[in-house]
């Protein structure tokens, strides 16, 4: 029969149930890591993440694809192609950065390379005998409030358009596709704004809730969206307040819920 083996930090073999390991020199999957062939990820927030820059040093430089992320025709910014939201979304190509006017380099090419290397360390797997892609957009606004973010607003619409037409395409192709994920960068124009700290805490919430129940209605995935939060620490340099109530209420949320991931 088939057997499934390790070897430990001692150099003992071990026959166990891994995330990935080995049967006869291919990759063994468990189910529910590598669950479905695309996993989408979409980058949401302000202006960091669409990669809005005011210098030439914010210029694309991921502009190979070397483990395999997808993006949409339209580009990592499919609005930025212009046309309509269909033409955006009309295949899945590989995923490189590109500039246009004061858009540079957005967080998508980074998330996606992160966690194919990590896959790859953690997992001892190289990224492509995995089976599975990234397929990352970006749908953040410029300088927006939460509530400008919420759900029925023209971002919001674009992340669903993203979430829908990743699933139809993947479909298309054969394959299977979860949503997993959106990156949260934001807050430094509700420190502008005076929002009160409970009212974007809530809004927060609020926000991964609608995405998630999107999502899930799209996909029929019973996977919980995450919601990935960076603190921007803008308070005390640029804004009024010295108090970084944002970055404080992103640390209660992700110690109160696992669907909110704090990262640096």
């Amino acid at each position: 029969g088939l057997a499934a083996w390790t070897v430990d930090a001692n150099g003992n073999f071990r026959a166990q149930g891994l995330i990935a390991t080995t049967i006869n020199g291919r990759p063994a999957l468990s189910a529910g890591v590598f669950d479905a062939a695309v996993n989408g990820f979409v980058c949401y927030g302000q202006s960091w993440e669409v990669g809005e820059t005011m210098s030439a040093d914010g210029a694309a430089i991921s502009i190979s694809q070397p483990y395999g992320a997808l993006m949409f025709n339209g580009g990592v910014r499919p609005r930025d192609a212009g046309g309509t939201v269909a033409s955006q979304h009309t295949s899945l190509v590989p995923m490189v950065e590109s500039t246009s006017g004061n858009k540079g380099e957005s967080p998508a090419a980074g998330w996606a390379q992160m966690a194919a290397e990590l896959v790859q360390v953690e997992d001892r797997i190289a990224w492509d005998r995995t089976g599975f892609n990234w397929l990352g957009a970006s749908a953040a606004g410029s300088n927006t409030r939460l509530d400008q973010l919420a759900d029925g607003t023209a971002p919001f619409q674009n992340m669903k358009d993203d979430i829908a037409y990743g699933y139809s395409l993947s479909q298309a192709l054969g394959r299977s596709y979860v949503f997993r994920a959106f990156s949260w960068m934001q807050s430094v124009s509700d420190y502008s704004a005076g929002t009160a700290a409970p009212t974007w805490k809530a809004g927060v919430i609020a926000l991964r809730t609608a995405v998630d129940t999107y999502a899930k209605s799209v996909t029929g995935q019973a996977e919980d969206v995450l919601c990935v939060m960076a603190q921007p620490g803008w308070a005390g340099n640029y804004e009024a307040t010295d108090y970084p109530w944002a970055d404080l209420a992103m640390l209660e949320l992700s110690e109160a819920d696992p669907n909110f991931v704090l990262a640096c």
